[in-house]
């Protein structure tokens, strides 16, 4: 008799080409943000604090990168993460989780809210594609 499909789950492991564009682009967002900034605030030290303070996120967000180190997606159970230590921790996807095409834009909340851009070839990694089927087709009470 086959499997039901509440039970099935799937692992997959964070992109560091993912991680790579998020830093990437929050770098150059906040290379933008100095020009507004600049005319708020005319001055070289209203630019020194704001380079800083978008230096201190993209740190802290890098950072918290390297603290997930995989997903388990579970239609039973939801989403786990994985920590350095290799013990899988419950956490909830949060509104704004998207899937596109072979990407997925994951927010998720595991102790504090975080973001993950994941990609994949649903082609030839068959844990990603059940992985996008489970993520496309969780409770809609999740997302609340």
């Amino acid at each position: 008799m086959p499997e039901p499909s509440n039970a099935f789950s799937s692992r997959v492991e964070p992109c560091r080409a993912g991680r790579r564009i998020v830093l990437v682009a929050g770098g150059i967002l906040g290379a933008a943000g100095s020009v507004p900034v600049g005319h708020l605030f005319p001055g070289i030290a209203s630019l020194g604090v704001w380079a800083a303070l978008v230096a201190l996120r993209l740190f802290v967000l890098g950072r918290r990168f390297g603290q997930v180190t995989g997903f388990r997606l579970a239609a039973d159970r939801g989403l786990e993460t994985r920590d350095r230590s290799g013990a899988w921790r419950p956490a909830a996807i949060l509104p704004g989780t998207a899937v596109v095409g072979r990407a997925v834009w994951l927010r998720y909340q595991s102790g504090i809210c975080r973001v993950e851009l994941l990609l994949g070839d649903p082609d030839y990694d068959p844990s990603w594609r059940r992985f996008l089927v489970l993520l496309r087709h969780r409770p809609a009470a999740s997302e609340s």
